[in-house]
């Protein structure tokens, strides 16, 4: 039920304001329309009049001005029409129940229309007849007919605008509620308890600019979106979940741009700075209402559905160019399952995104650029997550390529350079607390968990009991349902250049590597959407961190490249390819006929070098503790999380202060950017982890080899000579000597290097 308030219609005339003049001046129609008090109801109609009427629409206000150009034959220097006009704050109010009446109602009345308009073109027959019939009566009375076309050549016409249109909304409000079983009978009661969601658009303009030679120029800007969660049974650290990223609220978060013309049409989408918190039990408590909605909108519309006839239908005309470009800027995306806790972990996504599509009759092509994509670990909140960052996976690019010309087959092209994978328990943890929400547990009973059925001893009809051996054979039913399957030709080139994979141990998001695997992928499937066909190739490379003497040790033994001093990684091969089965019965004799699958899948991994992984009691129990780490990551039992240490700590115990001035190779924790050299007092401590350079691979082979040249500290005690380079590459107890500079007796100095939970 919609009621459309107060209606109140303004016309007027006015001479336009021209730079030239005119015997006869131009003349506008300006005409108001103002609604107020417009509402929008879901009612029920009952014995003659409506019950319980249930309020959608808050009351709304509408502004429209059109003004029409009356001398527009000759008066081009403004539009035929303009149409500007202001939506006032629009709230709208709905739950499960309101959106399945409203899709009910649109699907019917789309569909009496559609049947409505499939009779038109009847009386077009009888029409054409008539005419038949009198020209027939024509040509028997002898008289001739004579029909001539004259062709009037014009000159290029100047092309005007005919429409333009501005419009503007302060704010457009969607409140969710969740479904209740309950009968609401007043307009505004709603039960607070049930509001869910609240979806809000800001500030938001459209213009639209037609032109005489047919092209069009459309334009949307949104300024700002936010979606609330507004359970109130639910305690909630914040309730944001999508908003404009602070500090950017003078930009617009989505501009959307549109023009067509002779040459086609063009459509761009620009999209920033957009902070969404994917919390999953939330996106699907939202998503289940319209899931649901829609189901039982479709179960009522699927009982008056008609197959009509299709007639007389006008051909549709194929567009001559249609290019779409979307980009992405700086969207932060962050995963978490606990709304409850600010330090909850999650994980963050940020990364630029670029998609640009264009199709044509010729050919058509997508292009998807995707760069800087970074996953950290860390706590909820942002004034939570300092110094606790665990990063997932390293800043990489990925780029997708696909082309079809005509009708030939797609060809696609799929380049990842560098893919960096950090696995800690911490993340393992983080991971498993976000993806548990996807799969919620239900209470099971009894009966349930028992596998024995409760009426086992019950008598039962055989017709219910569906056995295959008590079904009527049918003769006339399809012995060969499987279509056959023709290779298409597309093709699908993945390259990886290098992989890194971490498993690191350690406490809380501090964590040190103790497992490193470098590979690269190379790759081609073939037909993926008929008869597969992939082959890949696997390189492999990995070590392990001894703890006893602090080295790293390969795990899978590099190949040694003959009559040469190099090594080259252990190469494994993939194969993947669907073909035709024959039948293993071929008999006519046989009373029942064998099901035999059409097609099979053959997977071949194979490798024509040796594989040779060394395993020692270091080794062994590494992996021992990497498997504890993990099993209570996964379990959710240990404190481990809770606490931070760095990878490398320094701890002065020499009784006097000390300067420690690292490597390069090293970064120090918690200090202003740029510094070289550090003060440590007695019993004080200095946090240092490793350093990520942009080249993965130099990082993996730095890290592997341990070099003494770059990884070292050199310390400076107080009033003593300075002491040499102190490497950190591997565990034990050294001695230095200094000299007191002021009685120039010798003295020594013990570095303990020991290794404590990774």
């Amino acid at each position: 039920v919609a009621d459309l308030g107060l209606i109140t219609v303004k016309n007027q005339f006015f001479i336009a304001k021209t730079k030239t003049r005119y015997n006869l001046p131009p003349v506008v129609d300006s005409m108001t329309v103002k609604l107020s008090e417009l509402k929008l109801y879901r009612s029920c109609y009952e014995q003659g009049s409506l019950q319980t009427e249930v309020q959608l629409l808050q009351p709304l206000n509408l502004e429209v001005a059109v003004e029409r150009n009356l001398a527009a034959a000759w008066y081009n220097e403004v539009p035929d029409i303009e149409i500007s006009g202001r939506l006032k704050p629009m709230n709208l109010i709905l739950s499960q129940e309101d959106i399945t009446t409203i899709l009910r109602t649109l699907n019917e009345n789309i569909g009496g229309s559609s049947g409505a308009s499939t009779s038109l073109p009847e009386p077009k027959d009888t029409t054409s007849h008539c005419s038949d019939m009198h020209s027939t009566s024509q040509h028997s009375a002898g008289v001739t007919v004579v029909t001539s076309a004259v062709v009037e050549l014009h000159s290029p016409m100047k092309i005007k605008t005919t429409l333009k249109l501005d419009f503007r909304f302060d704010s457009l409000t969607l409140v969710l509620y969740s479904p209740n079983s309950k009968q609401v009978t007043n307009l505004d009661q709603r039960d607070d308890l049930l509001k869910l969601a609240e979806f809000k658009l800001v500030l938001m303009s459209a213009a639209v600019k037609m032109l005489s030679d047919g092209s069009m120029n459309a334009s949307v800007k949104l300024a700002n979106c936010t979606l609330d969660d507004k359970r109130q049974s639910i305690q909630k650290a914040t309730p944001r979940m999508v908003e404009m990223k602070h500090g950017f609220e003078k930009k617009v978060m989505v501009d959307i741009s549109y023009k067509q013309g002779r040459d086609g049409t063009v459509l761009d989408v620009i999209v920033q700075e957009i902070y969404l918190c994917a919390s999953m039990e939330f996106l699907m408590t939202v998503a289940d209402i319209f899931l649901k909605a829609n189901a039982e909108s479709a179960a009522a519309q699927r009982n008056l559905k008609q197959s009509l006839p299709l007639k007389e239908q006008a051909p549709v005309q194929p567009v001559s160019t249609m290019e779409m470009n979307i980009v992405v800027k700086n969207p932060e995306i962050v995963f978490v399952a606990d709304l409850t806790r600010s330090d909850a972990p999650a994980l963050v996504v940020t990364t630029q995104c670029e998609v640009f599509i264009k199709n044509s009759p010729e050919r058509s092509s997508m292009t998807a650029a995707v760069k800087e994509i970074q996953m950290k670990a860390c706590p909820f909140l942002p004034e939570k997550r300092k110094g606790n960052i665990t990063t997932v996976l390293q800043p990489c690019d990925f780029f997708f390529e696909m082309k079809q010309s005509g009708t030939n087959p797609q060809t696609a092209d799929l380049t990842i350079k560098s893919l960096t994978i950090k696995v800690s328990p911490i993340i393992i943890n983080t991971v498993i607390t976000i993806t548990s929400a996807l799969y919620q547990t239900s209470e099971t009973t009894e009966e349930e968990i028992s596998q024995i059925p409760p009426d086992l001893w019950n008598k039962k009809d055989i017709k219910h009991l569906k056995m295959w051996f008590l079904e009527e054979s049918n003769e006339n039913e399809d012995t060969n349902p499987t279509a056959e399957l023709v290779p298409t030709g597309e093709s699908l080139k993945m390259s990886i250049e290098s992989v890194f994979l971490t498993l690191e141990a350690g406490v809380g998001h501090r964590t040190v590597p103790m497992l490193l695997a470098k590979s690269s992928f190379i790759g081609e499937v073939k037909n993926w959407s008929t008869l597969i066909n992939m082959r890949s190739r696997l390189e492999l490379e990995v070590h392990y961190f001894n703890e006893m003497f602090g080295v790293w040790e390969p795990l899978l033994e590099p190949l040694e490249v003959e009559k040469t001093d190099l090594f080259k990684p252990w190469i494994l091969e993939i194969k993947m390819k669907k073909k035709a089965k024959k039948a293993l019965v071929e008999s006519d004799a046989e009373e029942e006929n064998y099901k035999v699958p059409e097609y099979k899948t053959v997977i071949n991994v194979s490798s024509k070098d040796q594989l040779n992984i060394t395993l020692s009691k270091c080794g062994l129990q590494m992996l021992s503790n990497l498997g504890t780490a993990f099993a209570e990551a996964a379990s959710q039992t240990s404190d481990i999380f809770k606490k931070d240490r760095a990878p490398f700590v320094i701890i002065n115990s020499l009784g006097l202060p000390i300067t420690v001035s690292p490597s390069d190779s090293f970064s120090v924790l918690n200090v202003e950017l740029g510094a070289k050299t550090f003060h440590l007092g007695d019993g004080e401590n200095l946090n240092m982890e490793f350093v990520r350079t942009k080249n993965e691979s130099d990082q993996f082979t730095a890290m592997t080899t341990l070099s003494s040249k770059r990884f070292y500290i050199q310390i400076y005690p107080h009033n003593h000579s300075s002491v040499e380079k102190i490497p950190l590459t591997k565990v034990g107890r050294c001695i230095y000597r200094v000299r007191h500079e002021e009685s120039g007796v010798e003295r020594s100095i013990v570095c303990q290097i020991d290794t404590v939970e990774g």
